[in-house]
């Protein structure tokens, strides 16, 4: 398994525990796409999260501040639309 598989199982893991249950609360998810060479993480919002009006908020605030501080290999998080 290379590096960026162990590091998404990992992340997964992570959002599983930490960032889904709030996500759920509204309907919402997100899905871990990949990591690319810039060692940014790509996600993709699903379910109510995707029309949500506070997205931006939650990405923001939430996802990217989460993931980035337990994460510090991951140097920027992209919302693919």
């Amino acid at each position: 398994m290379n590096k960026n598989k162990i590091l998404i199982k990992k992340i997964k893991n992570f959002y599983k525990k930490n960032i889904k249950p709030i996500l759920n609360i509204h309907q919402g998810d997100l899905k871990i796409i990949d990591i690319n060479k810039k060692n940014f993480l790509l996600i993709k919002f699903t379910g109510k999260c995707k029309l949500c009006n506070i997205n931006n908020f939650t990405f923001e605030n939430i996802i990217k501040k989460k993931i980035i501080k337990n994460f510090p290999e991951i140097k920027n998080i992209i919302n693919i639309i």
